[in-house]
């Protein structure tokens, strides 16, 4: 009786193992069925709208025609050529599954102009985007933009991804040399935050290796954060050449309705290169934090913008918690670096802002106010930097307030004609001793040549005085890299300016 027990058991078994495995089975195909069901779509110049765009052979015309077909884990491929449409994003994707809009980095997909949107690329209310490797531009209009993201007072915004999209040629007039009014505006990328609550913010927004050039923005900028906007990073990107400022990061202009919430914050602005950002009239520069707040700033290059870093506050409230660090500023036309709220009219100023660890090289080549220019600022520490200044003036501080508990210390500052001149709150120091004594400040700064490498590699020679001398205390976050990606301090040692070694 055993053994046909025992037979009987493992028949049981077998059934039992077999009707799992044959479970294991039905479900593995449910799950690459659910797979399968996600349809990717093409889209080609010579396509048509009355194919099924389910292959490269039966594309459709028209991006529009695959985004309102798209589902969560969606990928529209967009043949190369030239599109002449716009595109409105209407649907979401996950978290797991984002939707994407992907173009050949080998046979470049251009979507420009066409339609009357002011928008060629719009994402409203929507999340789980991505859009790579697309090219978009040649618009012009009044309040033309590229790429809009947009969260509604009520609606939102996440996880949204921009990387390898190149944006030129967005423009409110053909000509460049046009003086714009107060209205006369183009954005090349714009998000804009109106959400009323924190559950309303635009957040998680990532702008990568993307090139913005060419555009004619009037008052505006070539890439624009504003309001209720919780969480970003713009890295790797090349902006250039735009007529006016090249990121921007702002505050408090009513974009939300709730004051609490609308400014953009919480981001990380890193290695991006932004150069020849210039207006003729306006203060235009490379990076500009407009009153937003708890940002970094770190390992960027900025050339031959008006300024080339400008942490301020037009309207009533503040910029507060920035740090910039690890960034070179060459050759800026106004100044390297501008600090402060500058209108008397409004309660704007700049708090707790942190400038560490960068070089300043020849700037001011257009003006006279050095290499900082600083205006309405409190509680903001300017250490570890090396500045190597175009003329004798080191740098400006206007006698304007509030402007109060302002340390600069740590620093090299050089001037190769050997001449010094500082401008202190009304006062002028002739020599670098006699403003250290009277504005009591930079005790244990250096006025010494910092021997760069050369006049275009601004790391420091073995020899240079301004080796293994920065404060260490001053630097933060004890992973903090210098613009080489190296670690900034090592053995508790660090040098000042953007480069260890």
């Amino acid at each position: 009786m055993k053994p046909l027990f025992f037979v009987a058991s493992c028949a049981i078994v077998l059934t039992s193992c077999s009707k799992n495995l044959e479970q294991l089975e039905n479900n593995s195909n449910l799950s690459e069925a659910k797979v399968l069901a996600v349809q990717d779509y093409y889209v080609s110049p010579t396509g048509s709208d009355n194919n099924d765009g389910k292959s490269p052979e039966k594309a459709f015309k028209t991006i529009q025609k695959a985004a309102n077909l798209a589902k969560a884990g969606t990928t529209v491929h967009l043949a190369g050529g030239v599109y002449q449409q716009q595109l409105a994003i209407n649907v979401s994707g996950t978290a797991d599954q984002p939707i994407t809009f992907r173009g050949s980095l080998d046979a470049p997909a251009y979507i420009q102009q066409g339609g009357s949107n002011n928008a060629i690329v719009t994402i409203e209310n929507q999340s789980h985007i991505r859009l790579y490797g697309l090219n978009v531009g040649k618009v012009t209009k009044k309040d033309a933009q590229g790429i809009l993201i947009t969260a509604t007072s009520t609606g939102s915004v996440t996880d949204i991804e921009l990387n390898h999209v190149n944006v030129s040629e967005v423009a409110w007039t053909t000509s460049r040399t046009k003086t714009p009014g107060d209205n006369d505006n183009a954005q090349g990328i714009i998000v804009y935050g109106e959400g009323k609550a924190q559950a309303n913010a635009v957040s998680n927004i990532r702008i990568d290796s993307c090139k913005v050039f060419d555009n004619i923005t009037g008052y505006s900028e070539a890439i624009s954060l504003d309001g209720n906007i919780d969480g970003f990073r713009i890295t790797h990107c090349e902006v250039y050449n735009n007529t006016n400022i090249g990121i921007a990061l702002i505050g408090n202009y009513r974009v939300s309705s709730t004051a609490s919430l609308d400014q953009a914050r919480n981001g990380v602005v890193s290695q991006n290169n932004c150069y020849d950002n210039v207006a003729d009239y306006a203060t235009s520069g490379g990076i500009y934090v407009d009153g937003a707040r708890d940002i970094k700033i770190e390992r960027n290059w900025c050339k031959g913008n008006g300024y080339g870093i400008e942490v301020g506050a037009e309207e009533n409230g503040s910029a507060s918690n920035i740090t910039v660090v690890a960034n070179v500023l060459q050759g800026n036309r106004e100044t390297g670096l501008a600090l402060g709220g500058y209108n008397s009219g409004t309660s704007g100023q700049v708090l707790n802002a942190t400038i560490i660890n960068n070089t300043f090289y020849r700037n001011s080549t257009n003006a006279s106010s050095g290499e900082i220019a600083m205006t309405k600022a409190s509680n903001c520490v300017i250490s570890n930097n090396v500045f190597y200044t175009n003329a004798k003036l080191l740098f400006y501080v206007e006698s304007i307030s509030p402007q109060q508990n302002n340390r600069f210390d740590y620093n090299t500052w050089f001037t190769p004609t050997g001449t010094v001149s500082v401008q202190w709150a009304g006062k002028s120091y002739s020599s670098f001793a006699t403003y250290q004594s009277g504005a009591k400040q930079d005790a244990h700064s250096i006025n010494k040549d910092p021997l760069l490498v050369s006049t275009s590699d601004f790391h420091l020679q073995a020899s240079s005085p301004s080796r293994n001398i920065a404060d260490v205390s001053a630097i933060k976050d004890a992973t903090q890299l210098d613009k080489d990606g190296l670690p900034l301090v090592k053995n508790n040692v660090s040098s000042m300016g953007a480069y260890q070694q």
